[in-house]
């Protein structure tokens, strides 16, 4: 951003985001979160599941409520609103990712052509582009083709590039502008009702390799 800005890191409810390698206990009025890294006397630690990364999101939105606000005698105000957004096009510089895009037969023949190796639980389109900054017209689908890397005899998806989008806010004197993040998939499939209920942790959160769909 020209003239320099302030990164700003949003977690939603849903803590899987975060590197959860520190204790998670259930808090309560008897085992408070205090500064969320030293764990009350007593307090049942939570193992590496579901549960517990709901538990890490729901800290951090608790712990947030609790931060004392400032110029409340002088607030700002929104007298402007803009709000605007670009699809764009982004080279897929990561090999790895090109590898983890591609259909589970590409390494196992009887896997689910439907389903990608590695990355997310759907085939995603990738495109072959023409120049540094393409647009949609410029490129190509790959239809899901893949090639074998010479050296590591790893397939990777043909297509080298994806569509994504960025999107910009004005609020009076504040702007904003977000940049593509990874998306917990809960977050955009949804959740079932009584996710977030400690009886549910044997219903929804016993396995931790598989993510609820809604």
């Amino acid at each position: 951003i020209q003239g320099g800005g302030v990164s700003l890191y949003f977690n939603g409810a849903i803590g899987c985001q975060i590197g959860n390698h520190a204790d998670v206990w259930e808090v309560t009025s008897q085992y408070p979160l205090g500064n969320g890294s030293v764990v009350p006397s007593g307090a049942t630690i939570v193992p590496k599941n579901f549960r517990r990364a709901y538990l890490i999101g729901r800290s951090i939105a608790q712990f947030a409520s609790e931060i004392e606000l400032i110029n409340l005698d002088n607030p700002i105000t929104y007298g402007e609103f803009d709000y605007k957004e670009i699809t764009m096009m982004a080279r897929i510089t990561n090999f790895f990712f090109r590898i983890g895009l591609c259909p589970q037969t590409a390494v196992r023949p009887n896997g689910n052509p439907n389903y990608p190796l590695r990355i997310g639980n759907s085939m995603r389109e990738a495109y072959i582009c023409n120049g540094n900054n393409p647009t949609i017209s410029d490129c190509v689908s790959d239809n899901f083709a893949f090639e074998y890397d010479n050296v590591t005899q790893l397939p990777y998806r043909v297509g080298n590039f994806m569509q994504t989008e960025a999107k910009y806010l004005k609020l009076g004197p504040m702007k904003f502008i977000t940049i593509p993040g990874e998306l917990a998939p809960e977050l955009s499939a949804g959740l079932p009702k009584d996710f977030d209920e400690p009886s549910s942790v044997s219903k929804y959160y016993s396995e931790p390799e598989k993510h609820v769909t809604g």
